[in-house]
């Protein structure tokens, strides 16, 4: 009887980001962003009644309240997440940034010209980066529906 090789195929699930993520590091409320995103980006940017949720591998979660906008035409969903709630981090990687600009099914804006419109902001805004969400491992724990 001939032996049978046994083949072994590796399944990789593919982990690809669908939001553009920004960073900002602010010295006042998140509110106050808010409502200079607003003023000054033409946002729509509103509280949410819910947290955020988010859990990690352990079957730990966490809850951060969020701001958010949604344009519906155009499938584009904007959240401003503080990364620092209650002892937690939504990315801990980045633990240095103050908020997140979260920008999902984005086809409208072009995410460098926000960066640049979000530097001016120096009342505001100290500094603010582009972050490729698929370079943190805890990105993956964030989802939106």
């Amino acid at each position: 009887m001939a032996k049978v090789k046994a083949h072994k195929f590796l399944v990789e699930e593919e982990d690809v980001a669908t939001f553009e993520l920004i960073g900002i590091s602010s010295h006042v409320p998140a509110y106050k962003l808010v409502w200079d995103f607003n003023k000054t980006l033409n946002f729509e940017l509103e509280l949410s009644n819910t947290n955020f949720e988010v859990y990690s591998k352990k079957n730990n979660s966490a809850s951060f309240p969020y701001y958010f906008q949604s344009q519906e035409e155009d499938f584009l969903s904007i959240y401003l997440i503080k990364n620092k709630h209650n002892g937690s981090l939504l990315i801990p990687e980045l633990q240095q940034i103050d908020n997140f600009l979260f920008f999902v099914n984005n086809q409208v804006y072009e995410i460098e010209k926000i960066n640049d419109a979000l530097r001016k902001m120096n009342k505001t805004v100290l500094a603010s980066y582009i972050f490729d969400p698929n370079e943190y491992s805890s990105v993956r724990n964030i989802i939106f529906e």
